[in-house]
């Protein structure tokens, strides 16, 4: 088969066309640090690139969540062991107590640092996000959930738990409220209690306890 000179330069024409083309899109690649400048460099890949674009900036929008979730977890668990150590302090002053020897004065130090350490619990269950919203408030955590009255301490919040989005069709809850935290506390044995007679004014002991049918 002959080959015309022309067709010959036409060849070499078009093969040093393509390879500066080439070129030319390998050069931008590299100034750009992206492999596809346009739809047409490839279809099939510019379509994923976009979809993932539209799926990280979608996350993107839920990264605030995240972010306020992780921290006031954060500042819960780390209330809430303040909470067990003052907890641990009250069990160690009330076994203290109960010893016979113990006199009127020493009682009364113990009772005064008892007083002590159940504001310690109020404050921790007080504790705030520091964005001014109340930890274990429930849903209703514009105001201080717990203080102090003539009948001990109240709760002001709710039994809500929010559920915060972190990522499309994802939540995770957010801290429990304060009423399933500090307020199920089980009365007696869990099962009964012992209290005296409205109308009796005088002392009795309770030496001991059974059930037959819980």
């Amino acid at each position: 088969m002959r080959v015309s000179t022309a067709s010959f330069f036409q060849q070499a024409l078009t093969g040093i066309g393509t390879r500066q083309s080439n070129l030319a899109r390998i050069q931008q690649q590299l100034s750009t640090g992206e492999r596809m400048a346009s739809a047409a460099s490839d279809p099939v890949a510019w379509s994923t690139a976009q979809s993932i674009d539209r799926a990280v900036a979608e996350l993107e929008q839920f990264a605030p969540n995240s972010t306020l979730l992780r921290n006031r977890l954060e500042f819960a668990d780390a209330s809430l062991d303040q909470v067990g150590d003052r907890l641990s302090r009250v069990r160690e002053l009330s076994l203290q107590a109960a010893n016979g020897t113990y006199t009127d004065d020493q009682r009364r130090a113990i009772a005064l640092e008892l007083r002590q350490q159940l504001e310690a619990v109020l404050d921790a269950a007080n504790t705030s996000d520091g964005n001014g919203r109340y930890l274990f408030g429930g849903s209703a955590d514009a105001a201080t959930p717990f203080a102090f009255g003539p009948g001990g301490a109240s709760y002001a919040g709710d039994q809500n738990q929010r559920q915060l989005e972190v990522a499309p069709e994802t939540a995770v809850a957010d801290v429990d409220p304060g009423s399933e935290i500090f307020l199920r506390i089980r009365t007696g044995d869990g099962v009964f209690v012992v209290r005296q007679d409205a109308a009796n004014t005088g002392s009795g002991v309770l030496s001991s306890t059974s059930m037959l049918d819980p």
